[in-house]
């Protein structure tokens, strides 16, 4: 499914996009560990 398949099923039935995900919550949990730990990284002082 091309990414624009997707974006006009969300338009067309008025779902999230992160309803189309499977444990979309984990997914966002996860990536925001990663994300607060690389930035924990880059803007630790030299």
């Amino acid at each position: 499914m091309s990414l624009d398949d997707t974006a006009s099923l969300v338009r067309s039935d008025g779902s999230a996009a992160r309803d189309l995900l499977d444990d979309a919550a984990q997914s966002d949990t996860a990536l925001t560990v990663q994300f607060n730990d690389r930035m924990t990284i880059w803007t630790r002082p030299a």
